[in-house]
This record gives C-alpha cells, structure tokens and sequence, in this order.
C-alpha cells in the first residue's frame, strides 16, 4: 500500500490527466509488471493507447491482459514449443510416407 501510494504521486507530477499513454518496455512474459503499470497511469487519469515491446515471449499470454493493441518487435516462442511443434510435423511426415509403401 505504502508503495502504490508513493507510486501514484509520482504518476500524478507527470502525468496529466488526460494524458494519451504509450506504454514501452523491453520484455513482456507474464505482463504482471506492465499491467500494474496500465492500472497506475489509469488510476491517476491516464488514457493507456496501446503497449509495445521489444520482445515478447509468446507462450506466457501477456497480452491476453491487456486490452489496448500490444505491438512487439520479436515474438520468441520457447523452445519447447518449437521442438513439439517439429517433432510432430516430423510424425505426421513419416505417417504420410509409411502410406504410400503401403499402395
């Protein structure tokens, strides 16, 4: 509490209410920093226009928070995914073939 009240008076010097916000950051994962970031800016009369980040790891769901356009520059999917998402184009691909040595 003693932390979100000192965060909000600072919010309050410098931004106006009314202020159009762009919020910008590096990284978006889980989107928990950004989203306590949105409430602030909105608590003290800001009007958050959108987000954007450097790199966004896709598989956390950050944006699936935010309501306002998210953009980011690199959509990093974890390598776990990826390696899934192969391994079955690779099943699938070899189930095709076995078929055809069938015929």
């Amino acid at each position: 509490p003693l932390y979100s009240s000192a965060a909000s008076d600072v919010y309050k010097r410098q931004i106006p209410k009314g202020s159009r916000v762009l919020l910008v950051d590096d990284l978006i994962a889980t989107g928990g920093t950004i989203q306590g970031s949105a409430k602030l800016i909105k608590i003290v009369g800001g009007v958050i226009v959108g987000y954007a980040f450097v790199i966004e790891l896709i598989d956390l769901e950050g944006r699936k928070g935010l309501q306002e356009p998210v953009f980011s520059l690199i959509e990093f999917f974890q390598l776990k995914g990826v390696l899934d998402y192969f391994f079955q184009q690779y099943l699938d691909h070899k189930n095709i073939h076995s078929h055809h040595d069938l015929d």
